[in-house]
């Protein structure tokens, strides 16, 4: 099975991960982890399955809906609100 990504509502994906020989028959129930690089903002994210089994048959099925990945791109701040005399 392929994991791909698509960051422009479907129009192109990139594979970003497989899981190579499952051992199973007829069900197969699987975790994928993937971590979207920090500087990443899109709000038009897709996540797509390509599937082949041991006869070359394949199918793929893709997000019905996109989604949001806000990545963190922005130091944090401090805003000093009032003024303190640290010589006290």
């Amino acid at each position: 099975m392929v994991v791909s990504i698509s960051i422009n509502g479907g129009d192109n994906y990139t594979n970003v991960g497989e899981i190579l020989n499952p051992e199973c028959e007829y069900y197969c129930e699987f975790s994928f982890i993937y971590t979207f690089p920090d500087w990443l903002y899109q709000d038009e994210v897709k996540v797509q399955i390509t599937a082949e089994d041991w006869a070359g048959n394949s199918a793929s099925d893709e997000s019905d809906d996109s989604f949001i990945v806000n990545g963190d791109i922005a130091p944090p701040v401090v805003n000093l609100i009032y003024p303190v005399d640290l010589e006290e």
